[in-house]
């Protein structure tokens, strides 16, 4: 409904002059309440004393609470009206007449009685008389408000500087923290309730980072503090992360803005970082960059981006064929005959689910690969260890194979138990050096035992003239600044996102799954067709690779 009300107002001399007020709502209300649209500020009308609106196509006029209204003059409670007819509410006329434009009816507010200055009338209708019995509104509300001062400030920062002021607070059930306190205190601080003071450490200021670091004494860096270039990062509070007297709500943020207020123009802010800049992971979140070994002599790693349309190669010195081991119709088994590997008999779960527990040869690969050197001793294997102790081991059994009579060599004379003689004993102890480096060099580290997996440096070739395996360096953390839950994600095949592994004849094919295979199944945030995911689902903030924070303060004495 469209309604024009226009206030009339009569001058001395009989002018008369008006405003108009155009309402476009259903129900037009009148009151000397404010929220009214005709609004009628006299002491005589309710706050809310009538409603009219139109009902089945008539208007209708109805007073709220049993005030007193009359419709052309007659008392009524509720009356149909129409254009022509006249309402009075107290001491105003309401006239109703016909649309002017594009409105419905035009609705006329006039005062016709005004209320007269130190009448009767109005001092029946207000009570004023009483304000010679009590004090006036104003000495009232400077009562309540120095009162209010009292109770919830004077109290509690007097019980925060005198312990006897906060016990008799406390036994009085007055106990001056719930006073002042903006909300409840979280889980992981419920054992500080009653002791404001281990984090309020003085009054009328904010908690400190040395309050918070005073128990949080291993939280590390967020970035090498070396290379914090950025002055509002240093500058940042504790408390303005870790938000405290929430309830239930987490004290850690876990909103997006949390990231990226600082990683959304980070290269505006530091041009010298090699970060990319970083608002919404599906629209906005650079190419995944894994951390690959680039040499393993020199212990060196790279961060690569999965961006470069060839796959990225890692030289970790090992060597490993996927798609021998994963052949659909089987590998060999020294004991169960043949058997169909998949992924998870090798890449086993850490307890927890969330990381892959290293590959070792020991847990692993040797039920399968056995160091077996000698075929006539079956049951005895090689250690996965140094090339030196593998040496040692080789030559300590033929030795000991060559000084027992009746076995090897068999041109040795006597008979077991006694001394060999002084020849046989050079003779023996040179079929030992050279068995040992037939099998040296034709088994353990020249045939297919290491060298299956190992490059191997053969004596001649090597500074210590010796065999020796080529280093190794085996990546841990493919992307060590970020956090992927792999029991999460157990209703997948590994190959659905380890693409091509089945294909794989060489271990130095990096087969970490880009950031379109991720997008697939998450989204930013606000996400609604894909799991939504901030930041922090797969970044965490304080990372224990970096030095401590604030290391001083996290020693200094704390406060009883």
């Amino acid at each position: 409904m469209r309604w024009l009300v226009r206030f009339i107002t009569r001058r001395a001399g009989g002018a008369i002059s008006h405003s108009d007020q155009p309402v476009e709502t259903a129900i037009l209300r009148f009151g000397r309440g404010t929220a009214n649209e005709v609004y009628l500020p006299d002491i005589r009308v309710a706050f809310g004393h009538a409603r009219l609106g139109l009902l089945d196509g008539a208007f209708v006029v109805a007073a709220s609470g049993g005030n007193l209204m009359t419709v052309n003059g007659i008392p009524v409670a509720r009356a149909v009206v129409q254009p022509g007819d006249e309402i009075g509410i107290g001491p105003y006329r309401i006239g109703l007449n016909e649309a002017e434009g594009d409105h419905d009816l035009l609705v006329e507010v006039e005062l016709v009685n005004p209320l007269e200055e130190g009448s009767s009338q109005g001092a029946a209708i207000t009570g004023l008389q009483l304000a010679a019995l009590l004090p006036s509104k104003r000495r009232w509300s400077w009562v309540f408000f120095l009162g209010v001062i009292a109770v919830t400030l004077a109290l509690p920062v007097a019980a925060f500087y005198a312990k006897n002021v906060r016990s008799m607070l406390t036994a009085a059930a007055l106990p001056p923290d719930r006073m002042v306190s903006s909300g409840t205190i979280s889980a992981p601080h419920k054992n500080l309730v009653g002791n404001c003071q281990a984090c309020h450490r003085e009054a009328f200021a904010k908690v400190a980072d040395a309050a918070c670091v005073a128990c949080h004494k291993t939280v590390h860096h967020h970035v090498p503090p070396q290379q914090l270039r950025l002055a509002e990062l240093q500058l940042v509070r504790c408390g303005v992360c870790h938000q405290e007297h929430r309830g239930e709500e987490p004290i850690v943020r876990h909103d997006q803005a949390f990231c990226t207020d600082c990683h959304a123009d980070l290269k505006r802010k530091d041009k010298e970082t090699t970060l990319e800049d970083v608002s919404d992971f599906t629209s906005t979140h650079p190419e995944f960059r894994p951390t690959v070994v680039v040499d393993p002599a020199k212990q060196l790693r790279e961060r690569l981006s999965l961006a470069a349309s060839t796959p990225l190669v890692e030289h970790s010195g090992l060597k490993f064929n996927h798609q021998k081991h994963l052949d659909p119709k089987g590998v060999r088994d020294p004991e169960k005959g043949t058997v169909v590997l998949t992924c998870t008999d090798c890449h086993k779960l850490e307890p927890g689910g969330k990381f892959i527990r290293p590959t070792r040869m020991e847990t692993e690969c040797q039920r399968c690969h056995r160091l077996q050197f000698d075929e006539t001793a079956p049951r005895r294997q090689l250690p996965h260890g140094e090339p030196a102790e593998v040496i040692r081991i080789v030559a300590d059994f033929y030795a000991a194979r060559s000084l027992s009579r009746g076995v090897i060599p068999a041109t040795l004379g006597g008979l077991p138990g006694e001394p060999l003689a002084e020849a046989d004993r050079v003779e023996a102890r040179e079929w030992a050096d050279e068995q040992t480096k037939i099998t040296l060099r034709k088994i353990v580290f020249g045939g297919g035992m290491c060298g299956t997996c190992h490059t191997v440096v053969p004596p001649e070739a090597s500074a210590s003239k010796n065999w020796e395996i080529a280093p190794v360096l085996l990546t841990r953390r493919w992307m060590p600044k970020a956090e992927f839950d792999h029991s999460k994600h157990g209703t997948l095949r590994c190959q659905e996102c380890h693409m091509g592994a089945e294909r794989s004849t060489t271990s130095e094919i990096v087969m970490m799954p880009k950031i379109a295979k991720c997008r697939e199944c998450h989204g930013g945030p606000a996400a609604t067709a894909a799991v939504p995911s901030p930041c922090l689902l797969c970044h965490i903030f304080h990372r224990a690779n970096l030095e401590l924070m604030r290391p001083a303060e996290a020693a200094a004495p704390k406060r009883p």
